[in-house]
């Protein structure tokens, strides 16, 4: 819109045209699709714990082959991209006498979308006591980098793991029971999990879940299970499955009134 500048020295203001930019409404759905997955919080399948330093409280993760699979759901496998932007040992304690060597590393991953939007942050690699100065090295760089790839993902939003720092979240989650995982819901295409974000109510949860919602106040209809059994599939399956009964019965009798007879008088 218009706007008025007053050059200096000079009391009569001075017009700018100012023009805003536009965007297309297909790149304003794609966006806004993307916003609400990004702000959809984790369900207890995707979480682990472990004991927490000096034997203090457990504390929450998630493992890294779940995040690079939710960051390939949310940005698809070609819209996203990882590098390491730094790799470095801090240090090395121990000698070939002791033959017992604690390693440090840490890295920096710079994580870049399609469109050029980036984040960096650090992760590091931690052994100690190891036999093998060589494998001690190579563990702890990958350990520094997944820790750097998972810290730099949890800066786009709630479902890549930045849900885990919020205290309330974590205390409510913490209470849910987690059901194992199904041999059927481990071959469920991960795409199962972001259907039509219009219809955000269609989301299913675990029966452990589902039974918790019942007594807590607690607003977990922005949460993703891991696993979602949905029982409209089931329905849709056995729907399909009697129709096709049917129409095969159908088939079978047109045949046999049909067909004409074979007997010899």
């Amino acid at each position: 819109m218009p706007s008025q500048l007053y050059a200096f020295g000079n009391p009569q203001p001075v017009k700018s045209e100012y023009v805003e930019p536009s965007i297309s409404v297909e790149s304003a759905t794609k966006i806004a699709t993307l916003q609400a997955k990004l702000d959809m919080k984790l369900g207890p399948e995707y979480i682990s714990t472990r004991p927490g330093p000096g034997g203090g409280p457990k504390l929450s993760y998630v493992e890294g082959w779940k995040v690079i699979n939710l960051a390939n759901e949310v940005f698809g496998f070609n819209g996203w991209s990882s590098a390491i932007v730094n790799l470095s040992v801090d240090f090395i304690d121990g000698t070939e006498e002791t033959k017992k060597y604690s390693v440090g590393v840490s890295a920096i991953v710079r994580v870049t979308l399609r469109d050029g939007v980036f984040h960096e942050d650090v992760g590091y690699g931690l052994l100690e006591n190891s036999k093998s100065k060589g494998a001690a090295l190579d563990k702890c760089r990958k350990e520094a980098i997944t820790d750097a790839l998972k810290r730099t993902l949890r800066n786009f939003g709630n479902v890549l793991g930045n849900c885990l720092y919020d205290k309330n979240y974590a205390s409510e989650i913490a209470k849910v029971k987690v059901q194992p995982v199904r041999n059927t819901d481990r071959a469920k295409p991960m795409s199962s999990l972001f259907p039509d974000q219009t219809r955000q109510e269609s989301f299913t949860s675990p029966s452990g879940l589902r039974r918790y919602l019942n007594c807590t106040s607690f607003d977990f209809s922005k949460y993703l299970p891991l696993c979602a059994s949905s029982s409209a599939t089931t329905t849709t399956a056995a729907e399909a499955e009697h129709q096709s009964s049917e129409s095969r019965k159908t088939t079978t009798s047109a045949l046999s009134t049909s067909e004409p007879s074979t007997h010899s008088t």
